[in-house]
């Protein structure tokens, strides 16, 4: 496997998402590689200009380096959207794929989001094997266990593979335990590395949160109606840029076949998401699941909640309110033992990191200001 810590080229696809511009920051710190990045747009203009302002949304450094670059493209088209000659010359130059451009949309059905989860890792399948044999790193999502305690893993671990029941009725799950699958086939002729992270949070260092992630939008909701509903959930997750930095310090490592955990050692108990919010200053009441979708649906005029109504079955399952459902307890100590060797420490979210959350969604209105 070439080094990307050498002289090199990777392709990141996902830039302009929430892990993307973090992943193109760490992989220009840690390696010397030039970092293509699948980006789409009317044209190169407008392409650059999206990497940049996502980027720069992100508080990530180095915009100018000149070993950043874009290529404009489209993961759900053939060939990645990209001429004949640019696609083989990219083939020929780029040692790695860095896979994380997915859809996110909580609110789409199967059919809407599987050309880009499931046609979008084929076609970063098709282009690892094309002129030279590439590395596929793989993010993949701890999604893919959302009902693995029904499916009867109560516990599931780096070496557990998903099947269709462990993702049970949430369609990005399904999508992802599919592109997954697809992914550790081609094993048998690429080298493949996977990585799931849970819920992504903020950067731990400046607070910096992408508004359309899962737990803003619950944040959000709950602040609007002033209520926070009573849950005993738990859910692995960890700051996007300790995600970023993890997944590139691994990436490096000499072995693939391998699956990593990103997410910290202890899962986040969803109330003191609710109870850090409170402790920052907002009124939040507490009540029971019913009570808080019934007062989510008394203010659909508010776009909070009526985004919270249009996904509600994975806000359902979050919330661990359905009467039959247990989440799996994920388990990443493979997983940490690595990073320990790397010497990448997991910071912890604690009431100091929502604080600066917080802050970063109140100076750029996600938030009320209090």
């Amino acid at each position: 496997m070439t080094d990307p810590r050498k002289n090199d080229a990777v392709l990141v696809t996902g830039a302009t998402g929430t892990l993307g511009p973090y992943l193109c920051a760490e992989l220009l710190r840690q390696t010397r590689a030039t970092v293509y990045c699948l980006v789409r747009g009317t044209d190169q203009v407008r392409a650059q200009a999206r990497l940049r302002a996502r980027m720069r949304k992100a508080a990530a450094p180095d915009l100018e380096s000149p070993r950043l670059r874009v290529v404009r493209g489209d993961l759900t088209e053939h060939r990645l959207g990209i001429t004949p000659a640019e696609y083989d010359a990219l083939a020929e130059t780029t040692s790695a794929v860095y896979h994380c451009g997915a859809s996110t949309n909580l609110a789409a059905g199967y059919d809407d989001i599987a050309p880009l989860n499931i046609g979008g890792t084929r076609e970063v399948l098709g282009f690892a094997r094309h002129r030279r044999t590439k590395t596929v790193h793989h993010v993949s999502s701890l999604g893919v266990f959302a009902e693995a305690h029904s499916a009867g893993h109560p516990e599931v671990d780096e070496q557990d593979i998903p099947s269709a029941p462990m993702a049970g009725s949430i369609d990005y799950s399904g999508t992802k335990i599919t592109s997954e699958l697809e992914v550790r086939q081609a094993a048998t002729d690429l080298p493949v590395t996977i990585y799931r992270p849970g819920l992504i949070l903020g950067d731990s260092r400046t607070g910096a949160t992408d508004p359309g992630e899962l737990f803003t939008r619950i944040l959000r909701a709950a602040i609007t109606v002033g209520l926070a509903p009573t849950t005993a959930a738990q859910a692995p997750v960890a700051p996007v840029d300790y995600v970023a930095r993890a997944l590139v310090a691994l990436s490096q490592l000499p072995a693939t076949g391998r699956t990593y955990h990103l997410i910290e050692p202890i899962p986040l108990i969803i109330s003191d998401l609710f109870t850090h919010a409170r402790n920052y200053g907002h009124r939040l009441d507490l009540c029971d699941t019913t009570s808080w979708r019934r007062a989510l649906d008394d203010n659909q005029a508010h776009s909070a909640a009526a985004t919270i109504i249009s996904f509600w079955k994975s806000v359902h399952y979050l919330l661990d309110t359905p009467a039959d459902y247990q989440a799996p307890h994920v388990h990443s100590r493979a997983t940490r033992r690595a990073l320990a060797s790397l010497n990448i420490p997991c910071p912890t979210s604690d009431q100091a990191f929502f604080t600066r959350v917080f802050d970063h969604l109140t100076a750029t209105r996600v938030l009320p200001a209090l």
